[in-house]
């Protein structure tokens, strides 16, 4: 069979499965890879099927920076490597449940696993069109409205997710069925009366079609001098649970992570006056909330600033994360790069260059690419 770096056919010898690679598919944005049939043929006779990969990372921000890694060579695929099918839970489950209401079943679930949380669940009940999944045995963990990831080894039409990445971000290749969850804390200082401050979203912070971040725990601290504020929602399609380690601090949580699409709202007094805060992610519609990518924090109050903080920490789904994948140059770790990401003459073909007037693929300020040869 022939091996392809890049466009580049370096050896050729014996076929994989009784048959060559012979066929090129290049992603230069993000979409997805429909398994062609000889692939899923050969999955279910032997396995596995082997793929040429050839993945180039964004470049750095910065014309003068590092160019993105190059990931390259045979990789063997099987059912696992299929993106998982994802359902959105219309109705939150409990512990011990085995059905789950979902929205219209995009193909039949039957065979398809997941992870609770703390054990796997395999489906037993669930054809293409059904609005809810039956489970080989109880939750051992509740399971909250939204999004719901089934691994599904024999689906028909398999895809696989590809991406590209843009500048500073990776390209990638087979979706991690798992939904990868990240920490990360925002320093916060103080709003000034009855304004609004602002304050940005992590860079890996997934944010869903509506422009929401899917939230699993949200810490946040307001210096209020009243001992027994009042606090609200306001506009949630879930309310998340409410706790308050004291009368300042509050964290919101949900079972798994959950759109927060509405407003926390908390009222109360300092220095004898009424004041009002007000949590939110910023924007009137899906195309504001993902351009500006940032929270909302409102305070009015006739007399005084509100002291905020220590910081807003955030348990929240990262974005999604492949099992192959090319960093890109901004990522910190070039030393482990197999390509020079400081370049000047090119690699495989003219891809990475720096500092080059021609428009590479993962060269400084460039987006990435992906190619799959089988």
């Amino acid at each position: 069979m022939a091996i392809y770096l890049g466009t580049n056919e370096l050896s050729t010898g014996g076929g994989a499965g009784g048959g060559g690679l012979t066929e090129t598919e290049i992603f230069t944005e993000d979409g997805t890879w429909t398994v062609p049939q000889s692939v899923i043929d050969e999955i279910a006779a032997e396995g596995h099927a082997e793929v040429s990969l050839f993945l180039v990372g964004g470049g750095a921000v910065s014309t003068g920076g590092n160019s993105g890694e190059i990931v390259s060579g045979l990789r063997q695929i099987s059912g696992a490597d299929y993106d998982p099918v994802k359902l959105n839970v219309t109705s939150a489950a409990s512990i011990g449940d085995t059905t789950i209401s979902i929205s219209a079943a995009p193909k039949d679930m039957v065979g398809g696993v997941f992870n609770d949380g703390s054990e796997t669940r395999s489906i037993t009940a669930g054809a293409s069109g059904a609005t809810s999944i039956t489970l080989d045995s109880g939750l051992t963990t509740s399971v909250s409205t939204g999004e719901l990831r089934v691994t599904h080894t024999s689906q028909t039409n398999p895809v696989i997710s590809v991406q590209v990445g843009g500048v500073a971000q990776n390209s990638g290749f087979t979706l991690d069925p798992l939904i990868p969850i990240a920490n990360n804390t925002i320093s916060a200082g103080a709003a000034d009366r009855n304004t609004t401050s602002y304050y940005s979203f992590p860079s890996d912070m997934y944010l869903n079609d509506d422009g929401y971040p899917l939230i699993q725990s949200l810490t946040v601290s307001v210096g209020l001098t009243d001992e027994s504020p009042t606090t609200s929602f306001s506009g949630f399609t879930v309310n998340p649970s409410l706790s308050s380690p004291s009368s300042s601090t509050w964290t919101l949580t949900y079972p798994s992570p959950t759109a927060f699409d509405g407003t926390f709202i908390v009222s109360g007094l300092l220095f004898g006056y009424s004041g009002t805060y007000t949590f939110k992610v910023d924007g009137s519609s899906a195309a504001q909330r993902i351009a500006n990518r940032r929270w909302s924090i409102s305070w009015a109050h006739p007399t005084r600033d509100l002291s905020i903080g220590p910081g807003i920490v955030q348990q929240y789904q990262s974005a999604d994360v492949y099992k192959t994948e090319a960093r890109h140059g901004d990522s910190g770790e070039q030393a482990s790069f197999l390509n020079y990401s400081r370049s000047t003459d090119g690699y495989f073909g003219g891809f990475c260059r720096i500092n080059s007037t021609k428009n590479n693929s993962g060269s400084p300020g460039k987006t990435g690419y992906v190619q799959i040869v089988f």
